[in-house]
């Protein structure tokens, strides 16, 4: 009976279309239970048309038009002499009925509609895919399985200790006050560390200290002769200073002050071991340092007449050459290599300075000393570890061979890139923000989805590693092209896909092609030390030097030395009585030994390219690879 009476006003506005209300209309219209409560059907018929309508799940309007259709078929079924059963009856299954006319109305609404429910349900599916990323990628586990510092220092553990270099070189560098830095000189006293530098010779302004100094600390340069020729160096590199090498490469850290920090570090990766690019080499930059005081201590003892510490001492440094190479990274080979080349600077120096110090034993010896280095080829074990190191780091392992980018590995990356970029480093702090943080946890689960795999990225590092170690070992002017450094340019700058797949590539690989081109340069330097030498024995035999280099073979030499760049034969000439030998340069012309000089006297670099371009130009001149010296050669610019 309530359900017969008239609505009250609040009722009807609320049963009334918004539409209508603008019209300044109250019709009531969606109340479509009162349409079925005051239709002329029997009450039974009534309840179940209720209660299809509600069970239709449509909107008001919709149900307030299904209601009034079916009042008014229930309603002609009803005059036409139907019972409200037997209509009831012929109507069907109320259920199917209900859902028929739910997706028949549904199908009837408008395309903005359709769009939005499509456009919501692939969102619905969006999420759904993405927290199922997301359990996936915040599961998992990394597993360290390879320490690689081991692997780097089997050179150096496999040393007998009483054999072991590096002690004595340590004693040696202390003594000379040859610290990290280097001890500061008394007030008003020239710095004699950077004199040494500076490769100070005699006749120069500050000789007079570097002699004085040098000739002080005659015992400390006697041990770094005898440590170069010790069969290996024996520095165990490792994440934290060694308490013995405090005093050379931190003097000013405690003892306490040391302890404390090795605690931090050992607090900090409890858990796991550091990434092994932290690994220190700070031995390196005594190496460099000893070379050079033995570069310098070659001229002291040649001024003093002593050619034989002066033979010494440039056996010495490629000895401490070959010691900085045991840890077999880019950087080690890097430091070998340049330790070599000062050794042909000094010798080519020497030879001009005192032509007549060395005897034919000594110049053979180091001829012989030079030989067994020449064709030295920098290899990439160590730069492959540094990659492999990071992928156990950064991927989970799933045991067989795959593994998916791991969520916690983002965070300890970014802080160990902060501690060599500083704050703000990678685009993070060094505090960890709040806000930064949720939002990379937040989004990072997409990486999945576009990074590679564990399996995928491994197989691409090790596909760039072997394409580089291939090419080192082929001769430039026959393949000047390195495939691997194009196919590196490409997924770093052609594709912002690609670049992403394999981000750790992109940013962490070092562009290895141009290590070919410093081996490549340092053998040619090596060949003309050694053509050099030749010329010097040919001369103590002969008493003059030879028309042609064909007559230093194969009593002197047991090949002819190569042009580095044209695959022909080296180029000699005399100047001033002295040899000259060279390569026709980049711009394949013979211009009689003539060397390329810059704008401000430095030999000019473009002069030694395999291909003309990329920011190169065919310079007009030779690269001289004997002597070594640019004074030797300067009158060269004049010819």
């Amino acid at each position: 009976m309530s359900e017969s009476r008239e609505p009250s006003l609040l009722l009807r506005f609320w049963y009334t279309p918004i539409r209508d209300i603008i019209r300044w209309r109250v019709s009531c219209r969606l109340d479509w239970r009162r349409t079925i409560v005051q239709a002329s059907i029997p009450d039974e018929t009534k309840a179940l048309l209720t209660k299809l309508v509600r069970r239709t799940r449509l909107w008001r309007m919709e149900k307030a038009d299904i209601a009034r259709e079916l009042v008014a078929h229930f309603e002609d079924a009803i005059a036409a002499g139907q019972s409200g059963d037997e209509a009831v009856k012929r109507f069907g299954d109320w259920s199917k009925t209900a859902k028929l006319i739910r997706r028949a109305t549904k199908r009837k609404r408008n395309l903005l509609w359709h769009a939005w429910r499509w456009a919501f349900w692939c969102v619905v599916a969006l999420i759904g895919l993405y927290t199922a990323m997301g359990v996936y990628y915040f599961t998992g586990s990394r597993n360290i399985a390879v320490d690689y510092t081991v692997a780097m220092n089997v050179e150096a553990a496999a040393v007998p200790e009483d054999q072991r270099a590096w002690p004595v070189v340590r004693r040696a560098m202390l003594a000379m006050g040859y610290t990290q830095p280097p001890a500061e000189p008394a007030e008003g006293q020239p710095n004699v560390y950077s004199l040494i530098s500076e490769r100070a010779r005699p006749g120069e302004d500050g000789w007079p200290v570097v002699t004085a100094f040098l000739n002080n600390h005659a015992g400390a340069m006697s041990d770094l002769r005898r440590a170069a020729g010790m069969p290996g160096l024996g520095f165990i590199a490792g994440y934290e200073t060694d308490i013995a090498d405090l005093p050379l490469f931190d003097p000013g850290k405690t003892l306490q002050e040391h302890e404390s920090d090795a605690r931090l570090l050992k607090a900090q990766y409890a858990d796991e071991p550091p990434m092994v690019w932290m690994i220190l080499l700070e031995h390196l930059t005594s190496l460099r340092s000893a070379g050079r005081v033995l570069s310098v201590d070659t001229f002291r003892a040649l001024d003093a007449g002593d050619a034989d510490t002066a033979y010494a001492n440039l056996v010495a440094m490629l000895g401490i050459a070959d010691h900085a190479d045991e840890q077999n990274t880019l950087i080690n080979q890097l430091v070998t290599i340049s330790i070599r080349q000062l050794m042909y600077q000094t010798l080519s120096e020497a030879l001009a300075a005192y032509p007549a110090s060395f005897s034919s034993q000594q110049l053979a010896g180091l001829a012989h000393q030079i030989a067994a280095g020449r064709g030295y080829k920098p290899g990439f074990d160590g730069e492959r570890a540094f990659m492999m190191d990071l992928i156990q780091h950064l991927y989970t392992d799933n045991g067989r061979g795959n593994g998916h980018l791991d969520a916690r590995a983002w965070r300890r990356l970014a802080s160990e890139l902060s501690s060599f970029g500083g704050p703000g480093y990678f685009g993070i702090s060094d505090e960890a923000d709040f806000l930064p943080t949720v939002i990379g946890t937040a989004v990072s689960p997409a990486a999945v989805m576009v990074v590679a795999d564990r399996k995928d990225m491994t197989a691409m590092v090790d596909r760039f590693y072997t394409l580089y170690e291939a090419e080192v070992s082929l001769p430039m002017w026959e393949h000047p092209e390195s495939k691997a450094e194009a196919e590196l340019s490409t997924l770093i700058e052609d594709s912002l896909y690609q670049r992403t797949r394999y981000f750790p590539i992109a940013w962490a690989m070092p562009a290895l092609g141009a290590v070919r081109k410093v081996a490549e340069r340092h053998t040619a330097y090596a060949d003309g030390a050694l053509t050099a030498l030749a010329l010097e024995l040919y001369k103590a035999d002969h008493g003059a030097y030879p028309d042609t280099l064909e007559a230093l073979v194969p009593r002197y030499l047991p090949t002819m030395p190569i042009d580095r760049i044209t695959g022909g034969p080296l180029n000699d000439t005399l100047k001033d009585g002295r040899p000259v030998l060279y390569s026709v340069g980049a711009d394949r012309d013979d211009d009689n030994g003539t060397a390329a000089y810059d704008a401000d006297g430095d030999r000019e670099q473009d002069v030694i390219q395999w291909v003309i371009g990329e920011g190169h130009t065919a310079v007009d001149g030779d690269w001289v690879v004997w002597p070594l010296h640019d004074e030797a050669v300067d009158s060269g610019q004049n010819d």
